[in-house]
């Protein structure tokens, strides 16, 4: 007999991030787990299947969304995050460098006291070394922000990060460290 079980949340959130609703359904099949993650406002769709012997395999796969900004400028200085894009990871949960794959981000939109900051057409690979930045096109403030580079599995970053940055982005990177620090900074770092 197939065993199958489903979870409705109404209203569920997690930091920034609201949804409207939140179903996740799965079924047993053989020596494992397989379902569906799907949310409404915004609207995701992302099937996925664990293998319930070790190393825990698993397979993510479709498209996401996350938080929602109206069309112009939200009212306040709070922090508003969109998110658009489609996903396809396989990999195993004990083994990370198991993970295979790609993270697509369509578009990506961060706001936060006065300054954004977008992206278009962002995506990812994983493989055995890590996370590697392909391509993509992102801006800071209205100028363009170059990112190259990959990050091991074991932590180690290898980017560099040409363009000009509000320096609100300093205090969201290393925050506590520089909480008055204000305007535009030119960077290039490695």
């Amino acid at each position: 007999a197939a065993r199958r079980a489903s979870v409705r949340a109404v209203g569920p959130g997690a930091g920034e991030v609201r949804f409207r609703e939140v179903r996740l359904t799965g079924i047993r099949q053989g020596d494992g787990i397989a379902g569906e993650l799907a949310t409404d406002g915004p609207e995701t769709r992302l099937a996925w299947e664990v293998s319930l012997r070790e190393p825990f395999d698993f397979r993510l796969q479709g498209p996401f969304s996350i938080g929602e900004l109206s069309n112009g400028r939200p009212a306040d200085e709070k922090r508003h995050i969109s998110a658009r894009g489609s996903t396809r990871i396989t990999g195993a949960l004990g083994a990370l460098d198991r993970a295979r794959g790609t993270v697509r981000i369509d578009s990506v939109t961060y706001r936060e006291g006065g300054w954004e900051l977008t992206g278009r057409n962002l995506t990812a690979a994983m493989d055995a070394e890590g996370v590697r930045w392909e391509e993509g096109t992102l801006m800071a403030a209205g100028s363009p922000v170059r990112i190259s580079g990959k990050a091991s599995w074991s932590g180690e970053i290898d980017a560099r990060i040409d363009g000009t940055l509000p320096a609100g982005l300093v205090r969201l990177a290393v925050p506590g460290v520089f909480e008055k620090l204000d305007g535009i900074v030119t960077a290039e770092v490695r």
